[in-house]
């Protein structure tokens, strides 16, 4: 029991000390994070974030220059040749159009030549379907009976 009223003490007397001391220790926080932050700035300068309009190394701007070219020019020549796909492409659809058509022509006319009920063609005979070509005449359905 004695322990732990000890150290239920120390805590009070911890949590009391910091009530007392906050604003000191926010304080001196502060002042080290800036100096630090001063510090590593000082030691090390190449960790500040260099921007492209803060760039003052002609040699990197003749660079980025050339590099923002060569992109231009890459995507001047995707769009030439996705217009020349476009173009082909409308091309081949066309001549498949005009193809389907031609086979669709030829089609109805080898249709319409023999399609008439009154021809003498083998086609089918709705009148008479024990006499048309394909149907190999008629054929009554066989019926068994099932003795069991």
């Amino acid at each position: 029991m004695e322990a732990i009223h000890q150290t239920a003490s120390t805590i009070n007397n911890g949590l009391k000390y910091l009530q007392e001391n906050s604003l000191v220790i926010v304080t001196c926080v502060a002042v080290l994070w800036v100096i630090r932050g001063r510090i590593m700035q000082w030691l090390d300068p190449s960790q500040q974030g260099v921007t492209l309009a803060s760039s003052s190394n002609k040699k990197q701007d003749e660079r980025l220059n050339d590099m923002m070219r060569v992109r231009q020019k890459q995507q001047e020549e995707a769009e030439r040749q996705s217009k020349l796909a476009a173009q082909e492409r409308k091309v081949k659809e066309a001549e498949e159009k005009k193809r389907r058509n031609e086979l669709n022509l030829k089609k109805k006319k080898s249709e319409s030549r023999g399609s008439t009920l009154g021809s003498n063609g083998s086609g089918y005979n709705p009148l008479q379907p024990w006499s048309s070509g394909s149907g190999g005449g008629y054929k009554a359905q066989r019926r068994t009976v099932n003795r069991g």
